[in-house]
């Protein structure tokens, strides 16, 4: 029930705990405050600026952001979520906090294929041109892969991880490259951008909190580049986990189903937060 208007209302409120780019940290909000941008400028909602500006200029006809296209495509996945006895539970397609993706869509909210995001990895290797499309200037592409801050050392491949603005640029000594992984509800994926190969990597996989689309990531870089690391980075090592997070998700399946776990009347009172 909390709007995007909602929560950029409710963030002002919110302490910063270090200065403007001391340290890393991840999170989506402020990805809300990008589409708003977009709006204001374009005069269109931010997913109908994105189908105008990219989806339909390079052709991914079968990206979308809405729920029930995505559900009326005979050929759709459903994503999975690993509880705590190690089974997994099916999302079901009317789960009530689906609606999450849909108010954090500029932050990982397309639904897509490998198939249309090759595309966009090519537009990426092309530096904003698929052909005679072209989306970004150079110059643009140039701004967005530039380093803004720090992450850390990577002890996968003896190199360094910076942060910038959605992209993140691994440094090492055979090649940098670039890349960012995605987790959404039951959803994992990871794009790759390898400039110095013109190769890029898309993995999507259904299940949340798996490494596939890691291990892939760095498989290839061994193969192509002839890189000694880790092959499959251990938990823990995903863009994901390296900032803290707020909230576990359900467990157990009666705790993805929404039932309350302390009863209403525990909770009754008068609560105040300018949030």
């Amino acid at each position: 029930g909390v709007g995007r208007e909602d929560i950029r209302r409710a963030i002002r409120f919110v302490e910063p705990t270090t200065s403007f780019r001391s340290s890393f940290a991840y999170q989506n909000c402020l990805h809300l405050w990008a589409a708003e941008l977009i709006e204001k400028r374009t005069g269109l909602v931010w997913e109908e600026a994105v189908r105008q500006r990219i989806l339909e200029p390079l052709q991914m006809s079968e990206s979308t952001f809405d729920w029930d296209a995505y559900y009326a495509n005979p050929n759709h996945v459903m994503g999975h979520m690993v509880l705590e006895d190690k089974s997994l539970w099916t999302i079901p397609s009317d789960w009530p906090y689906r609606d999450w993706v849909t108010v954090y869509a500029p932050a990982g909210g397309l639904k897509s294929n490998v198939t249309d995001m090759a595309k966009w990895v090519a537009l990426q290797l092309g530096n904003g041109a698929l052909g005679e499309v072209v989306i970004n200037r150079p110059e643009t592409v140039r701004a967005i892969r530039t380093p803004r801050i720090c992450i850390g050392a990577d002890p996968s491949f003896a190199g360094v991880a910076s942060y910038a603005n959605a992209w993140v640029f691994q440094s090492s000594p055979v090649t940098p490259w670039y890349w960012h992984t995605g987790g959404t509800i039951g959803m994992h994926a990871i794009v790759s951008i390898f400039p110095e190969a013109d190769l890029g990597l898309v993995a999507l996989t259904n299940v949340k909190g798996n490494k596939l689309p890691e291990c892939l990531s760095n498989k290839l870089l061994e193969l192509v580049f002839g890189a000694e690391s880790r092959a499959c980075p251990p938990a823990g090592d995903t863009l994901e986990d390296l900032a803290p997070r707020r909230g576990p998700g359900p467990t157990t399946r009666q705790d993805a189903g929404g039932a309350a776990a302390i009863p209403q009347n525990r909770l009754a009172g008068t609560y105040v937060n300018p949030a």
